[in-house]
């Protein structure tokens, strides 16, 4: 029960990193879908977003948040954790913006696709016994997050890899791990520090 409640108290704090603020000024949705992996741009932090009708389903390891969409076309999820509203604008095909609808002089942060955009009609999502391991390992790696502060950006990657495995197909997550490996090796890591999920070099 402990480990659940300190799990939830570190995946709010990633929320409210990716939510850092709001914006002045309304983009209309993008034709198609917003499905796919995103990265805050400039910084480590990621999220599965899955279009589902006219609502965003923000996946985080062991968590998901539904955002329903509004009639400036953006979409917005209230989080009784942190009594805060936050909201997401499509910006285009391959970027979306966080914002705080209450706090409109706070400015938003940009997300952009990894992997490129999405294809139409979806992918097929992993087989669910390797679905549950891989959202197992997801949870595994955000708790280092937690316990080694050292390496946020490599577990950061790790659980990133790990939900990305539990929700796409193979092809996809390969191509996924493929471009968090490279981001690694930019750190200088030696060798990949989960390889159940991203391969060594």
């Amino acid at each position: 029960m402990m480990q659940a409640m300190r799990w939830r108290g570190l995946v709010a704090a990633a929320a409210g990193l990716l939510c850092l603020a709001g914006a002045a000024g309304v983009q209309a949705q993008q034709a198609g879908s917003a499905s796919g992996t995103y990265m805050v741009e400039g910084g480590s932090y990621m999220i599965e977003l899955r279009q589902d009708g006219d609502a965003l389903v923000v996946v985080e390891p062991n968590k998901e948040s539904r955002y329903t969409r509004q009639a400036d076309g953006s979409y917005t999820f209230y989080s009784d954790v942190t009594e805060t509203t936050y909201g997401i604008r499509i910006l285009d095909a391959n970027a979306i913006e966080a914002f705080k609808p209450d706090y409109p002089d706070n400015p938003a942060t940009r997300l952009v696709r990894m992997g490129g955009a999405v294809a139409q009609g979806g992918t097929d999502d992993a087989a669910p016994a390797d679905a549950d391991r891989y959202e197992a390992l997801a949870e595994e790696y955000a708790g280092r997050i937690e316990s080694d502060p050292a390496n946020v950006q490599s577990w950061t990657a790790c659980a990133a890899v790990a939900m990305k495995r539990s929700t796409s197909n193979p092809a996809e997550s390969d191509a996924y791990a493929a471009q968090m490996a490279g981001m690694l090796q930019q750190m200088d890591a030696a060798a990949s520090p989960c390889p159940e999920v991203i391969p060594n070099w």
